[in-house]
């Protein structure tokens, strides 16, 4: 293992305990420094992707999801954590699809199940209660109650 390699692996490791002991942002910071010495370790980009989940920056969580996938497009964990931090932007059709493709790769996985239906479950929740809009000729912006409510 070269001196590099041995740095990277201590950082991984000074990562997990801060995330074993909720220091999220120092996780982040210390993955930070491991993924400029190795930018092509997926396991990396999943770990600091939990701790941005940990610390509600799902942007940056979603951008190493992505990385995740694209550098292990075979495994599971970059689908999910794509679909965590998607349903937690409140974008329930893209989380379920996440959690779908992560399904397609290992179809009896509780964990991507469940999030694929709770994120179904809330986005016909929330095309059924929110009024849905759309412009008309004029410019103007209508409502169309879909509760059945008397106009």
């Amino acid at each position: 293992m070269s001196a590099l390699e041995r740095q990277v692996q201590q950082l991984k490791t000074e990562g997990k305990a801060a995330l074993a002991r909720h220091d999220f942002e120092g996780a982040r910071d210390v993955l930070s420094q491991a993924i400029a010495l190795n930018a092509s370790s997926h396991k990396l980009f999943r770990l600091r992707s939990v701790a941005y989940a940990c610390l509600q920056e799902y942007t940056a969580s979603l951008e190493d999801a992505e990385k995740v996938i694209s550098l292990q497009p075979n495994s599971t964990d970059g689908y999910y954590h794509k679909g965590f931090a998607l349903y937690h932007q409140k974008d329930y059709s893209g989380a379920a699809h996440a959690f779908q493709e992560g399904l397609k790769l290992n179809p009896s996985d509780r964990v991507l199940r469940q999030g694929f239906w709770d994120a179904v479950t809330l986005l016909s929740q929330h095309r059924v209660c929110l009024p849905m809009r759309y412009q008309v000729a004029e410019g103007k912006e209508t409502e169309i109650d879909l509760e059945g409510g008397d106009s």
